[in-house]
């Protein structure tokens, strides 16, 4: 386990309890939809009128209505439904061992889990990983961020190896539903159109889908000064460089993540990106931004 990870869990109540709280503060004032729209509560009632499912017709209270020239129907209007399904697809490849990442990623799924308790949603759980994933099926947030974090300071839920992005996705697509909304975190350390193809496949198996990229800065600006040695976390290889040549690497891998970036926004899907760990705090407010946005899509 990471030396940082280690001084986390040391103090991983502290460390959930200030994202909760950055959370609370900035959703206050929950209280249940009055939108109406599909549900199992009646909001109120109204005449009928052509095109309405004569399944919402209320005939008790239509045959209550006076009978004048022509009879007169009543419909039931319902609460929209509030409660919705999150799904958190956590890249744990081992190119997320580098530098912060993964203790941003944590920092991310943390932030999702309390945003959708103030949501009152449920959240499900799975890791794109060699082996077998990491599984947790929609559920109460309530406990959830102890729970998972308890995993982590196991070394239960870890990076490590190469991972097939697009083929990951797959393997989880049966948790996927018309009813669930899904938020991938994961890096650049990924093909472009692998990204792509799985953005369209989760797209086409859920209702809506949003992106946190965790960034490192460092893996964008490689010194030009001496010579270096590049190690790949998740293929056993490493490269040497010198002069030019990192330069030339900084630039490439700039462009990559430009790629990955305006792929993600011709898709038109809610994006974040966020460079360290001490990030959190000031990007809570953009993580709500993206839950709402994607959660938004599940209702249209």
């Amino acid at each position: 386990m990471f030396k940082r990870i280690r001084e986390i869990c040391k103090h991983r109540y502290f460390f959930i309890e200030h994202i909760r709280m950055r959370v609370d503060s900035l959703l206050v004032g929950e209280k249940p939809s009055l939108r109406r729209g599909l549900g199992v509560d009646v909001e109120d009632f109204r005449e009928y009128v052509f095109g309405d499912d004569y399944r919402n017709i209320d005939w008790k209270v239509s045959a209550r209505i006076p009978y004048s020239d022509y009879p007169r129907f009543i419909v039931r209007e319902y609460r929209e439904e509030k409660a919705l399904n999150m799904f958190i697809l956590l890249d744990v490849s081992a190119s997320m061992r580098y530098g912060e990442k993964w203790l941003t990623a944590i920092g991310c799924l943390i932030s999702l889990i309390e945003i959708a308790r103030r949501s009152k949603d449920k959240v499900g759980v799975g890791t794109l990983c060699v082996k077998d994933p990491k599984i947790i099926v929609p559920i109460s947030p309530v406990g959830l961020s102890e729970y998972l974090f308890r995993q982590i300071c196991k070394g239960e839920i870890e990076p490590m190896g190469s991972v097939g992005i697009y083929e990951s996705v797959k393997r989880l697509s049966s948790y996927f539903s018309r009813r669930n909304f899904v938020v991938l975190i994961t890096d650049a350390a990924h093909e472009v159109e692998e990204i792509k193809d799985s953005l369209k496949f989760i797209r086409e198996k859920s209702m809506g889908v949003g992106v946190i990229m965790i960034i490192d800065r460092r893996e964008l600006e490689i010194p030009i000064a001496g010579l270096i040695t590049l190690e790949d976390y998740e293929i056993p290889t490493s490269l040497g460089l010198e002069g030019d040549d990192a330069k030339m690497l900084s630039a490439y891998l700039k462009r990559h993540l430009r790629k990955i970036e305006l792929s993600i926004e011709n898709m038109g899907i809610p994006y974040v990106k966020i460079t360290r760990y001490a990030e959190i705090p000031q990007k809570i407010r953009k993580l709500v931004s993206l839950y709402g946005k994607t959660r938004e899509v599940s209702y249209v």
